[in-house]
């Protein structure tokens, strides 16, 4: 029961995260690219952009999630070089903010993840589980 709770838990998390990274790109990556001539409507979708990488930089473990997953250091790398107005400051303290959360709450070894507690999982539970879980890596929650 465990398993299928940590697997359910995963893929909840794993869904969260893509439809966080679809938005972002969608709402404010693409624009960016697509506007990439027009320096004043530019602006608006750059200040858009960090301000929402801004605003994840309260959660922590989100952060490094997504961060392990759509790496925010290569869009970070195409809105720079898209614009030249962007204030550097702020890049240098979101990627600080995306490296301090990775050294805080980045992936745990072997050692320090914790067996579940409930050992009641019959193989039978096991092979319930949809084949979508048996494709979804280890998850720590």
């Amino acid at each position: 029961l465990c398993v299928l709770l940590k697997s359910r838990l995963c893929q909840a998390k794993k869904a969260l995260v893509k439809t966080c990274h679809n938005i972002l790109s969608t709402c404010c990556v693409q624009p960016i690219l697509e506007n990439s001539g027009q320096e004043e409507g530019l602006n608006v979708y750059i200040e858009d952009y960090l301000q929402i990488l801004s605003a994840f930089l309260s959660e922590k473990h989100f952060l490094v999630y997504y961060n392990d997953l759509f790496p925010i250091e290569d869009d970070i790398h195409i809105v720079t070089q898209i614009s030249t107005n962007i204030d550097e400051t702020r890049i240098w303290f979101i990627l600080d903010a995306i490296s301090n959360a990775g050294l805080m709450f980045g992936k745990k070894t072997l050692e320090e993840k914790k067996p579940c507690q409930d050992k009641t999982v019959t193989d039978q539970q096991i092979k319930a589980l949809p084949e979508e879980f048996e494709s979804t890596p280890y998850c720590e929650l």
